[in-house]
């Protein structure tokens, strides 16, 4: 049921609510609990009755009474009851939220006195209504002055705003110091992805204190020394993985494959691998049964891989190491003998395979 702009009266009392609003996306009671309520006097969390002060409470303006989402009851100030510390329903006891005046409405109204911030679970940004972002949105989108651009992202309140103007400026001395200097990492986050500068790249991939904006500096980096320095020394492995997706040092691959204590890190160092003798070191070595079967699954030397399908611990790398011999006896044998059934049906399927290339050829 959508309550917005429509005239209600109260389910008891029968007495008047007009206008009760009620913003479509905060119909959630989880989400109306993380509304924060600023205006002259201080913050307030929450939607309980403690919650709302006395200043909002009586002005009939703002504060219009409650809806059961349960019920869908319209329920005015004077008949709720309140349970513990929140209001309910008196006649199906669920818990009601608080309704308000429609929030364009309101904000026409009472232009600059309250601003509503919502703060949605799945976002880690409020999302903030007042009379002023709307305008402030558009007029960012219309506009191709670049100092107005760069006035907003440099000093508007609003990190949305600040992020929507970085999206417009192609300056990279802008840029460059948004990515820097910036509060809100979102903002450094888009300022670094149209930052070119490899120098000012290198200071961010290395310093950021937010591991998704050092990650977006490592995806742009091209110096291959630097990359190994990220690889080697970053405490977050997204970043460190970031950073080995593009390295071509064999030596520093083969350091990273064995010693990183992050697997995906390592599995990572390990698909670039061309080195056979690291890739049968680690194959043999390696803990992780789910990177050493990566290791396997690049090993040549058939030798390695009938000793590691027959005596490995973990079905899982023998099977990898199955896929890859070329030996039909050794399959067929593999098929009939394996304690794992699992093996045993990949290497009857490799054999039937290799038989038929075998035809083919």
């Amino acid at each position: 049921m959508e309550f917005w702009k429509r005239k209600f009266s109260c389910s008891l009392c029968k007495s008047k609510i007009e206008e009760l609003g009620v913003h479509p996306e905060l119909h959630a009671i989880n989400m109306y609990k993380q509304v924060v309520f600023t205006g002259t006097g201080s913050s307030l969390t929450g939607c309980s009755i403690p919650s709302l002060n006395e200043e909002i409470l009586k002005d009939p303006i703002l504060f219009r009474g409650f809806i059961c989402l349960s019920c869908n009851k319209v329920i005015c100030r004077q008949c709720i009851k309140i349970v513990g510390p929140d209001p309910a329903c008196p006649e199906c006891g669920r818990q009601a939220v608080p309704a308000f005046k429609p929030l364009l409405e309101l904000m026409l109204h009472r232009p600059g006195k309250w601003a509503l911030h919502l703060k949605h679970p799945n976002k880690d940004m409020p999302l903030i209504f007042d009379k002023a972002r709307d305008a402030r949105e558009k007029a960012i989108e219309a506009t191709t002055n670049r100092l107005a651009l760069t006035g907003i992202a440099l000093n508007d309140r609003d990190p949305a705003m600040r992020e929507r103007a970085v999206e417009k400026i192609t300056d990279q001395g802008v840029l460059a110091e948004i990515a820097k200097k910036d509060k809100d990492s979102d903002v450094r986050m888009k300022a670094v992805e149209k930052t070119v500068d490899q120098a000012v790249l290198a200071e961010i991939a290395r310093q950021d204190e937010k591991w998704l904006v050092r990650e977006e500096a490592t995806r742009k980096v091209s110096d291959q020394k630097l990359l190994i320095e990220i690889a080697r020394t970053d405490k977050d492995f997204c970043v460190r993985l970031e950073a080995v997706k593009t390295i071509a040092d064999q030596s520093a691959l083969a350091e990273i494959a064995k010693t990183d204590e992050d697997r995906f890190v390592r599995t990572a160092a390990i698909n670039r691998l061309r080195d056979q003798g690291v890739l049968a070191d680690i194959a043999r070595t390696e803990e992780d049964k789910s990177v050493r079967a990566t290791a396997v699954s690049r090993v040549t030397d058939q030798k390695l891989l009938l000793e590691i399908a027959r005596t490995d611990r973990e079905s899982g790398v023998r099977v990898e190491a199955v896929k890859k011999i070329a030996d039909r006896a050794v399959l067929e044998m593999i098929a009939k003998s394996d304690g794992d059934q699992q093996v045993r049906s990949e290497a009857a399927r490799t054999s039937r395979i290799r038989a038929l290339l075998s035809g083919i050829s």
